[in-house]
C-alpha cells in the first residue's frame, strides 16, 4: 500500500518536472511556431480587468490589444482580435492575467496539449472503447495532431476547453455523478455557441430522466458564475452583446450548410440557407425525441450525442476549423464501432483513417492558404463526411 502511494507520489512529481520542462521550452522556442492569436486576446482583457481595473470590452482596451499584439491598430472590416468572449473567461484566466505574456502563453499551449490527450482518454472511457495498447496510444497521440486541435493549440484557443468540460460532463453523467456533471456542463459555456446545441440535448434529456440533481448543479454553478462576473464587472453582458452583434461586420461568419446551400441553390438565397438548417433541427429534434428515455450506458445515447454534436458544426457559424474541436468525440466513437468489425484488420482500418485524416486535413488547409481551393474548402469536408459515417451506425432504439 505505502510503494503504490509512494509510486503515484514519484509519478506525479515527473509529471510536474516534465510540465515545467515543456513550458521552459516553449518560453525559449515557441514563439517561432505558436502565434497565440487567440489566447492574447483573452490574456490581456483579463490582465486589463484584473490588474489595472479596466473594462476588456471597452474601445480603449480593443485598442491595446491590438497594439500589443500586432503592433499597429487594425483597420476597419478585418478581424478587430477585441475580448469578445464571456467574462467567465477572464475568470478562469485570472491566474494567468498575473504572469508576462510569454510565460502566460507557455503555460497555456502546453496545458492544452494535455488537455488533448486527457480528452482522447476520456473519450475512449465514455464510448468504453478498449482497443489494443498501440492502438490507443497512437490514438491519444493522435488526439493532439489533429488538424483542429492542433491549430488550437498553436493559436492558444480556448475552445479546447469547451471540449474537456463537455466529455467530463457526459461521462459524469454516465457514472451517476450528476452534481458534478451539472458544474461541467455549467463550465462548457465559456464558449458559449460552440456548447449550445449539446447544452440542450443533455438539458433535455436529463428533464426526461428527472435527474434533478444535475438540472439544479447546472443552474446553480451557471448562476454563480454570473454572479462573481457581474460583481466584477457589472456592464459585462451588455458589452459583451454589443461585439458579438458587431462581429459579422468584420469577420463574416457562415455556416457548412449556408455555403453547401449557396452552392446548390445560388439563386434562393437566403431562403436556400435556411430550409436546410430548420430540416437539419428538426430531424435533430426528432433524433432527442427518441433518445429522451435511453440509459447513458445505452448506444442510442451515445450515438444521438455525437450526431448533435456533429450537427452542431453544420449549423455552427464558424471562421476556423479550431471550431471542430468538439467533433473528437464523435470521432472516438467511429473507431471504436471500427475497431469493433469482427475482420483481423479492423484496427489496422482505425490507424489508416486517423492517417487520412491527418494528412488529407492538413493538405487542404495548406491548399487554402495557396489559393489552389476556397478558403471553405477546410471548413466542409469533416463535418459532412463525419456525419454521412455516423448515419449507418445508427443502434436501434434501447430504452433502458
Amino acid at each position: 500500500m505505502k510503494r503504490s502511494r509512494w509510486v503515484r507520489v514519484l509519478l506525479c512529481g515527473a509529471l510536474v518536472v516534465v510540465f515545467v520542462l515543456q513550458c521552459w521550452l516553449m518560453v525559449r522556442y515557441a514563439p517561432r511556431f505558436i502565434s497565440g492569436y487567440d489566447f492574447y486576446p483573452r490574456w490581456a482583457g483579463a490582465r486589463a480587468l484584473w490588474v489595472e481595473g479596466r473594462n476588456p470590452y471597452s474601445d480603449e482596451v480593443t485598442r491595446q490589444i491590438q497594439l500589443g499584439f500586432l503592433g499597429h491598430l487594425v483597420e476597419p472590416g478585418r478581424d478587430q482580435i477585441r475580448f469578445a468572449y464571456p467574462l467567465t473567461i477572464a475568470l478562469l484566466m485570472a491566474p494567468l492575467a498575473l504572469l508576462p505574456y510569454e510565460l502566460a502563453l507557455a503555460v497555456w499551449t502546453t496545458g492544452l496539449f494535455y488537455l488533448c490527450l486527457v480528452s482522447a482518454w476520456l473519450a475512449m472511457r465514455l464510448v468504453r472503447w478498449q482497443p489494443p495498447l498501440w492502438l490507443g496510444l497512437v490514438t491519444v497521440v493522435w488526439s493532439a495532431l489533429f488538424y483542429p486541435n492542433l491549430r488550437s493549440i498553436l493559436v492558444g484557443q480556448p475552445g479546447l476547453l469547451v471540449l474537456l468540460t463537455l466529455l467530463l460532463a457526459l461521462l459524469a453523467l454516465r457514472e451517476g455523478w450528476d452534481v458534478g456533471a451539472g458544474f461541467c456542463l455549467a463550465l462548457s459555456t465559456v464558449k458559449p455557441q460552440m456548447a449550445l446545441l449539446p447544452l440542450l440535448w443533455l438539458l433535455w434529456w436529463g428533464g426526461w430522466q428527472r435527474r434533478r440533481r444535475f438540472l439544479f448543479a447546472f443552474g446553480g454553478t451557471l448562476a454563480g458564475l454570473l454572479v462573481v462576473s457581474c460583481v466584477a464587472l457589472p456592464t459585462w453582458p451588455v458589452d459583451f452583446v454589443r461585439q458579438v452583434l458587431d462581429y459579422p461586420s468584420y469577420m463574416h461568419p457562415a455556416s457548412v450548410v449556408d455555403w453547401v446551400a449557396r452552392a446548390a441553390w445560388p439563386g434562393l438565397g437566403r431562403a436556400g440557407e435556411l430550409l436546410p438548417t430548420l430540416g437539419l433541427i428538426g430531424w435533430l429534434g426528432w433524433l432527442w425525441w427518441q433518445a429522451r428515455r435511453a440509459a447513458t450506458d445505452s448506444p442510442i445515447w451515445l450515438w444521438t450525442t455525437g450526431v448533435t454534436l456533429t450537427v452542431a458544426n453544420l449549423m455552427l457559424p464558424i471562421t476556423a476549423a479550431t471550431f471542430y474541436t468538439t467533433l473528437l468525440m464523435p470521432l472516438i466513437y467511429l473507431f471504436y464501432r471500427m475497431e469493433g468489425w469482427e475482420v483481423r484488420w479492423s484496427g489496422t482500418a482505425v490507424l489508416g483513417c486517423q492517417v487520412a485524416l491527418l494528412v488529407g486535413l492538413s493538405a487542404v488547409f495548406v491548399a487554402t492558404i495557396g489559393g489552389a481551393l476556397p478558403y471553405e474548402a477546410d471548413l466542409i469536408p469533416l463535418p459532412v463526411l463525419l456525419l454521412g459515417a455516423l448515419l449507418p451506425l445508427r443502434p436501434g432504439p434501447t430504452f433502458q
